[in-house]
């Protein structure tokens, strides 16, 4: 991973050169701060390297709230299903 090093090397030089509360600073520390969790992902190809899948388990509840509100009753719930 001679590519991986090259990058921790730069952001390593760039973190001593850029001032901290800068939008660059803010990305270098936020880099340097997950660098095990990318090597991880990298080593490991199973690893996803967002979690969009968790995320939308939750939203589909959300919106099925508002759409389940107005059934009213069972009965409706079941009509809405066919639907």
């Amino acid at each position: 991973m001679a590519i991986l090093a090259s990058f921790k090397e730069w952001l390593d030089v760039r973190q001593t050169q850029v001032p901290p509360q800068s939008g660059l600073g803010k990305v270098i520390s936020y880099t340097m701060g997950r660098w095990e969790a990318l090597n991880r992902f990298l080593d490991d190809g199973r690893l996803e390297l967002d979690n969009n899948r968790s995320e939308r388990v939750p939203r589909s509840v959300a919106v099925g709230r508002k759409n389940w509100m107005f059934f009213g009753n069972e009965r409706g719930g079941r009509t809405g299903v066919v639907f």
